[in-house]
């Protein structure tokens, strides 16, 4: 599945569980916009792969619709 599928997926308002090594930072903040306007929800698991500044700006994004899986 390609980012822009997954991006449709949550623009149309689908959950998904995102593995963060599958995705570059700025996808992933993509994704998490899309999230918001279309009040779908992502799981990031594997966050270790980007920097706390970019979880952060992330869940600034987000707002509720972001979780961070860290086990």
């Amino acid at each position: 599945m390609s980012i822009n599928d997954l991006r449709g997926i949550i623009r149309d308002g689908g959950n998904v569980v995102i593995d963060a090594n599958t995705l570059s930072t700025s996808d992933f903040r993509g994704m998490v916009r899309d999230s918001k306007k279309s009040g779908s929800h992502i799981t990031l698991k594997n966050p270790n792969k980007f920097s706390v500044s970019d979880l952060r700006g992330a869940v600034r994004d987000g707002q509720n619709n972001i979780t961070i899986d860290f086990t």
